[in-house]
């Protein structure tokens, strides 16, 4: 399946997702408000600028540092 963001109007919502919900072949995850699409938008923004200027680690390098502070927690 592919994940599609579809704006629509809001007075329309409701009805749009419920005919979406009466299709088989789609699965409704969530619906996104103006507010938690701003926030989205932005944090793909600041991710982008991360990778630009190399303000990344591996994935490797990120275990280990989740392991650490998983035994500093205990």
């Amino acid at each position: 399946m592919e994940t599609l963001i579809v704006k629509i109007q809001t007075d329309k919502k409701d009805f749009f997702l419920a005919l979406l919900q009466e299709l088989s072949f789609v699965e409704v995850l969530e619906s996104f408000d103006q507010e938690l699409e701003t926030a989205y938008i932005e944090a793909i923004e600041e991710s982008e600028k991360d990778i630009e200027t190399g303000q990344t680690i591996t994935h490797q390098a990120l275990k280990e540092e989740v392991k650490q502070w998983r035994n500093h927690t205990k």
